[in-house]
């Protein structure tokens, strides 16, 4: 079961490498804050995070709604509630001219999200490399 969850969660980040990954529309309001800290490329290097926000229960029925990247001055998604969710986290770091890149996948699983309820995840880089954090709000 968690072969087929993790096979499930790396095919959707090779689509999303590869330009074949649908844009997450929101699925109701605001609950989810993206928040960026400290994640700006240097002098040849870029830096970008996304979101992949799977439902349903573990498993390879689980339904892939979409990819959100982070946006430098912050962004507010509305995920569904009711349901539970799996967020994969997309850590990509590209060297400009030929340079080294690559790219981290973590995955978040979440219990159900009440309505009312709003959560924050704030990534930052430093020196080891990228960091993350989840936290409810309210």
């Amino acid at each position: 079961m968690k072969r087929r969850s993790f096979l499930a969660l790396s095919a959707a980040l090779v689509l999303a490498a590869c330009g074949g990954v649908k844009d997450y529309a929101d699925q109701g309001p605001g609950n989810m804050q993206l928040k960026l800290s400290s994640v700006d490329g240097g002098f040849m290097t870029s830096r970008n995070v996304f979101v992949d926000v799977w439902t349903g229960p573990k498993g390879p029925d689980m339904e892939y709604l979409g990819t959100r990247k982070f946006s430098e001055s912050g962004d507010v998604i509305g995920l569904p509630t009711g349901r539970p969710l799996h967020l994969a986290l997309a850590f990509e770091e590209a060297g400009w001219l030929g340079g080294n890149s690559g790219t981290n996948t973590i995955e978040i699983p979440m219990a159900s999200i009440r309505p009312g309820q709003m959560w924050r995840i704030t990534v930052a880089y430093d020196d080891i490399g990228f960091d993350w954090d989840l936290d409810r709000v309210r």
